[in-house]
């Protein structure tokens, strides 16, 4: 896959499978955009992995619970790298609790609405965010350009 010339956000790059995908797509030749929540530290030490392949990478802070923060992201990104190409909407939210203390709208409101911000029209101007698989049914979120 060649992505050189591409230009990638990934939410939820400071850890975990955030993190991975970041650094194979700059593998890949993408240049980044690592968004963040808490883990300032973490996205800076993968920023400067990303810089020694050679690509470009910019950690940008945002809580993508909060409209507001989602479009800055974007702005900044676009600012930083140029227009969005590929989008990997891994931020993950929720509540520290002990499992029996979980309520169910603590595990189903913080995704859902996740979800729905970070692929709004409006965080995309002029471009379709929507969800697809190759088959045809609906499914996780696409950004299309």
């Amino acid at each position: 896959m060649d992505l050189r010339g591409r230009i990638a956000l990934v939410t939820g790059a400071s850890s975990g499978i955030g993190y991975a995908t970041a650094l194979r797509l700059a593998e890949a030749g993408a240049d980044l955009s690592i968004g963040y929540g808490h883990k300032e530290q973490a996205a800076q030490v993968l920023a400067a992995h990303i810089r020694q392949m050679g690509r470009r990478a910019v950690p940008l802070r945002g809580d993508m619970r909060k409209p507001a923060e989602v479009l800055a992201l974007v702005t900044a990104t676009e600012a930083e790298l140029g227009p969005v190409d590929i989008l990997i909407s891994n931020a993950g939210a929720g509540a520290r609790k002990r499992l029996e203390e979980i309520s169910l709208e603590d595990r189903r409101t913080p995704l859902c609405r996740l979800e729905s911000r970070l692929t709004r029209a409006d965080a995309f101007p002029g471009r379709v965010a929507r969800s697809s698989r190759r088959d045809g049914q609906r499914r996780g979120p696409r950004l299309d350009c």
